[in-house]
């Protein structure tokens, strides 16, 4: 751990926090620095992980995500292995694109284990202290049909550019219809056509598979922290209880409105009271799958329901959100 050595008092300096908010220096020579994080009931820790050998470390990981890692660590090879070629042949032509664009990045990943507010905003916390520029929200759950592969929906997640993109997938519903996991906003107006590569805002996007830039969490930070004058003040900043570690509270579960809102449509919210865009890639629809007694199940089983831009009914059909706020002066 960072703090480890640390008392509670030099945890609790003044200044802990501010580190948070320091904008990293750009070096047009770095690599862009990408932490991939996946909620886990439970893993290893960092001390334990150290004594593992790859194969032993590749067994832990959820096995999408070792095979994304894995596809990525072979970036830079003159050419990919001939049984990936025989198995693939279509995607001869783009695994080139492929490796030139994940040699931009460098990629890490980390189980975030525990509570899952607390957790977030843990791995929130890591992000920023460790200087890596995005982060990458994965469930472990969620794959892309073939032929993309989890790699490529990063990548394509990262080739964006915004503060704050994610891919769509429905919610877990066996008793009805599938139906996305977000709000859309249907008075924008907005179209996902080729000329915006796919990309449509929406008002809440549910955050199991998004890519956000390190600066959407230190602008919040910024307007939504305690004044130092008033420490008992409002604000979403907190002290952990079990480490002092000083943290932002960017996930949270509350009740607001008459609605209770879970810990990623609360980061939305600050979103948008920031005035910070929320864009859904359309082209990257994910399913669930689910593994019972050794039968995998996917979801939905066959069709995704349409989007806005796919459905002339939308605005009847759709309860939107309104997407006035009150921002903070």
């Amino acid at each position: 751990m960072t703090n480890q050595g640390k008392t509670i008092e030099e945890v609790r300096a003044p200044d802990s926090l501010d580190e948070l908010l320091v904008p990293k220096p750009y070096d047009p020579k770095a690599k862009i620095k990408v932490l991939v994080a996946t909620p886990m009931k439970d893993f290893p820790s960092k001390e334990i992980l150290a004594g593992l050998s790859k194969e032993e470390m590749a067994k832990l990981l959820p096995s999408q995500i070792g095979h994304a890692l894995h596809e990525l660590s072979k970036r830079g090879l003159e050419a990919w292995p001939e049984e990936d070629a025989g198995k693939h042949p279509e995607k001869v032509k783009a695994d080139e694109s492929f490796r030139s664009q994940a040699d931009k990045y460098e990629f890490e990943w980390m189980a975030v284990v525990g509570g899952i507010c607390r957790a977030r905003n843990t791995a929130v916390g890591s992000m920023l202290k460790e200087g890596f520029d995005f982060i990458i929200w994965w469930d472990r759950d969620l794959f892309p049909d073939a032929p993309l592969t989890v790699a490529e929906v990063w990548l394509r997640l990262l080739s964006h550019k915004q503060p704050v993109v994610g891919g769509i997938y429905c919610k877990r519903d066996h008793t009805k219809r599938p139906t996305w996991a977000a709000s859309w906003i249907a008075v924008a107006g907005l179209d996902a056509d080729s000329e915006n590569d796919g990309l449509l805002q929406v008002a809440e996007l549910a955050g199991g598979a998004t890519c956000i830039h390190r600066k959407v969490f230190t602008e919040i930070g910024r307007l939504y922290r305690k004044d130092p004058k008033e420490p008992n003040g409002p604000g979403i900043d907190y002290r952990d209880r079990d480490t002092g570690e000083r943290l932002f509270g960017f996930y949270q579960i509350c009740v607001m409105d008459n609605d209770l809102l879970s810990e990623d449509y609360f980061f939305n919210f600050l979103c948008r009271c920031s005035r910070v865009a929320i864009l859904a890639d359309t082209k990257l629809k994910l399913r669930h799958i689910e593994v019972v007694a050794g039968q995998s199940h996917i979801y939905p089983p066959d069709r995704f329901p349409p989007i806005p831009a796919e459905d002339p009914d939308f605005n009847k059909n759709v309860e939107v959100v309104d997407l006035v706020v009150k921002p903070k002066k």
